[in-house]
């Protein structure tokens, strides 16, 4: 085994004994579940470092996927995203190659979460290429997990430092790694506990961070703020007809209504008479407009979904302009 392999293992040792002892001793009245979640995650990683130094790397992530192809989402992601970590730990950058799309680019977002502690810069831009050689863009979902390990790594304390990482790869003003870098800094992820995810509070300011960053990163800013907002006050609050109403600038406003139609068609899981019920309540035209131009990108970033993004425009005068808009790929600086 190489010595990196040995390093590695004997510190996960340290680690399963340092868990085990919360478990049993720190915590011991916690729910008799979450002490299940942590030994379940413990169980999974050691059962991965055993696999991935005697199977192929694609055997074992076939093996993962199947194990888990019956459980919800959550528990999908988490335990790809795992086996991401545990690859590119055993088998580095090359190891990254067996990660596909799979449950939320879970395998390529746990990579990276590893990867980005290497070298900083030069490894953040090796993770971009491989983005590149997989899906030929700048603005997917693969750029988004750089975004978010990004954050983890260097951007709790200075959100700016992880938005000038991504200034190199970003060329969308909406997706791709600042969005990571937003969802992240949104839904911030329990240091002890994986699988807890949690979401920061809001306070007085429901729009922070985001009139304090670069101007260049702020509609990234705004359009994730979304899902913090369908999260932190439900989806039928009364807060929405307004929202949004506040900024200044016209196109982090569109920004902001367009997450907005996002996150609610991913709230009311793709329905499109609830979607377009919501974005009419907005009461006014250019409003709905853009979030209804949120919600079709929505849908289409689903596959199950692609062909329905079509159907959300319907009911307005401006049908092909919402459906132009809904392309967050064709967004400019």
């Amino acid at each position: 085994m190489p010595k990196r392999n040995i390093v590695y293992s004997l510190k996960l040792s340290g680690l399963v004994l340092v868990l085990i002892t919360i478990i049993y001793i720190v915590l011991p009245n916690q729910q008799e579940s979450n002490n299940k979640l942590i030994l379940s995650t413990i169980e999974l990683r050691v059962k991965l470092i055993n696999q991935l130094t005697i199977k192929d790397a694609e055997q074992v992530y076939a093996e993962i996927k199947n194990i888990y192809s019956a459980s919800e989402f959550k528990t999908q992601y988490n335990a790809l995203y795992i086996f991401g970590q545990e690859l590119y730990s055993s088998k580095g950058l090359q190891g990254i190659k067996v990660c596909d799309e799979s449950y939320g680019f879970a395998c390529l977002h746990g990579a990276f979460s590893i990867a980005v502690k290497d070298n900083q810069e030069q490894t953040i831009d090796k993770l971009n290429q491989i983005c590149l050689q997989k899906y030929n863009d700048n603005y997917s979902p693969c750029q988004h997990g750089i975004g978010m390990a990004i954050y983890q790594q260097y951007g709790k304390n200075d959100i700016e430092q992880a938005l000038s990482l991504c200034e190199k790869m970003q060329t969308n003003p909406l997706l791709g790694c600042s969005s990571g870098v937003f969802t992240e800094h949104n839904f911030p992820k329990s240091t002890q506990l994986f699988e807890q995810f949690t979401f920061r509070p809001l306070g007085e300011n429901i729009y922070g961070p985001c009139q304090d960053i670069t101007s260049k990163f702020r509609r990234s800013c705004y359009y994730e703020l979304g899902n913090l907002w369908m999260t932190s006050f439900g989806v039928t609050s009364d807060i929405y007809k307004s929202i949004c109403s506040d900024i200044k600038n016209g196109e982090e406003k569109k920004a902001c209504l367009k997450g907005l139609g996002r996150s609610e068609s991913r709230f009311s899981y793709y329905q499109i008479p609830q979607t377009q019920y919501f974005c009419r309540n907005l009461d006014d035209e250019q409003r709905t407009l853009s979030c209804l131009s949120g919600a079709v990108w929505g849908f289409l970033s689903q596959k199950e979904f692609h062909n329905s993004a079509y159907s959300l425009c319907d009911q307005i005068a401006n049908k092909n302009i919402c459906l132009s808009e809904g392309d967050l790929r064709n967004e400019k600086w």
